[in-house]
């Protein structure tokens, strides 16, 4: 399974039913990152899963003067 440096799940092998959990690692850059990753297993059609890490907000304030 490929993906990205930053994200990682909690276990890349196994069998019958189970769940995959991800974890991300911060991100401080402003535009949206993503990856995806491909599960496959025998004798099912194989999964696509994309994940969307969102940009760090980015706040301004503006000063006025009082008239």
């Amino acid at each position: 399974m490929a993906y990205a440096s930053w994200v990682s799940p909690n276990k890349v092998s196994g069998s019958g039913n189970d769940t995959v959990a991800w974890t991300g690692q911060t991100h401080t850059g402003r535009s949206a990152r993503q990856t995806t990753a491909q599960f496959a297993a025998s004798g099912v059609e194989a999964k696509t899963l994309t994940i969307i890490q969102a940009g760090k907000t980015e706040f301004g304030t503006i000063d006025q003067e009082e008239r």
